[in-house]
């Protein structure tokens, strides 16, 4: 399955309530030419990718794109394929992190309390 989390464009993420994700998931696969494999799925959606996963409690989506106006793009691409089903996308968020002029994140910093004494 082809994915795409680029390092320098932005990112975007949903999550959409429905009681058979992936059902929803292979019918946004079908609808944007996409693929959909077992529980997850990517589609392109102009010069954005997005990839979607089947969640307990809806389908959750993150998309990736170059600019805001192709981010825009995506979540209107997905909305019109979701609009022909009874579910409902719950509004996107764009990540703080990718939005331009943002710092990089660090790494994460895992310190936990290791007592390798009383082996």
């Amino acid at each position: 399955m082809e994915g795409s989390a680029p390092n320098d464009g932005l990112h975007a993420q949903a999550l959409i309530v429905t009681a058979d994700p992936s059902a929803l998931g292979e019918h946004v696969a079908r609808a944007l030419a996409g693929v959909w494999q077992a529980s997850a799925g990517s589609a392109r959606a102009g010069s954005a990718t997005v990839d979607f996963h089947a969640w307990p409690d809806g389908l959750r989506l993150d998309a990736y794109a170059p600019s805001e106006d192709e981010l825009a793009a995506a979540e209107r691409a997905i909305g019109e394929a979701v609009a022909a089903t009874d579910a409902r996308v719950v509004d996107w968020r764009t990540r703080p992190s990718t939005l331009p002029g943002a710092a990089p994140l660090e790494p994460p910093v895992y310190n936990f309390p290791f007592d390798d004494d009383d082996e």
